[in-house]
């Protein structure tokens, strides 16, 4: 995430150094923009703001967001790998190894 803003960032320097700056309204939707559809509820919550977020505290709620997002993904994984690891013991258990 960090890299993507880095270079949202780099693009909006670029076109101020060539005369061309980008308000932080505009670059906080170009960031938006390049959310994948798991960002879809920040998304709508930014947007549907009235007063528009100032870049910084935009980038925090981002990041925090992002945390939020990776936490949810490691507690399914645990939580699969607690589910795969119960069912093979009890498949175990069902069914014993037989000695032939």
């Amino acid at each position: 995430m960090e890299a993507f803003v880095q270079k949202a960032k780099n693009i909006a320097d670029q076109l101020s150094a060539a005369a061309h700056p980008i308000f932080d309204s505009q670059l906080v939707l170009s960031i938006l923009g390049g959310l994948g559809s798991e960002h879809d509820a920040f998304v709508n919550t930014v947007t549907s703001r009235l007063d528009p977020l100032p870049l910084d505290d935009f980038l925090g709620l981002l990041y925090n967001q992002e945390i939020i997002l990776q936490s949810h993904t490691t507690e399914s994984l645990i939580q699969s790998s607690l589910i795969v690891n119960v069912a093979v013991k009890s498949s175990a258990a069902l069914n014993p190894p037989s000695n032939g």
